[in-house]
């Protein structure tokens, strides 16, 4: 076999950078709304996206595909933080106030985002007497 055939495995630095576009798509838009199941699916993708990466390197590629898959775990951290953060202060302002129970109640998971204090309401109306209280605690700030 002469050196002219030889062929360098390339991987997937296109696939790379995809999946690192999702991880950040998913960092920005789940994590809010899914707390650490977007998290654990923004990073999942993150590190996706470096491996193809790094993969790819061999040949010479894949240097997006490390970027953008660093931003997404970088990026998914960062929101995640935020977020609990958000969320557990809601819950601090709403539990201190006095006027707010249903909310304190309702926020005091913060890790599974708005999907989490949307799922401990119950169907018996008690939407509009936490929709009061929302509007009492922005109007006593």
């Amino acid at each position: 076999m002469d050196d002219s055939t030889y062929k360098v495995k390339t991987g997937h630095p296109v696939l790379g950078i995809v999946c690192g576009l999702l991880g950040i798509a998913c960092a920005i838009l789940l994590i809010f709304f899914t707390g650490v199941i977007g998290t654990a699916i923004a990073i999942l993708f993150g590190v996706i996206a470096v491996l193809l990466g790094r993969g790819a390197r061999r040949s010479g590629k894949g240097l997006g595909a490390i970027i953008t898959g660093g931003i997404a775990i970088m990026l998914s951290v960062a929101m995640m933080t935020t977020i609990l953060g958000t969320f557990t202060g809601m819950h601090d302002k709403a539990a201190s106030s006095g006027v707010a129970p249903l909310m304190a109640e309702y926020s005091s998971n913060p890790y599974f985002g708005l999907a989490g204090i949307i799922a401990k309401i119950p169907d018996d109306g008690s939407i509009d007497a936490l929709m009061k209280e929302i509007e009492l605690l922005n109007s006593m700030e």
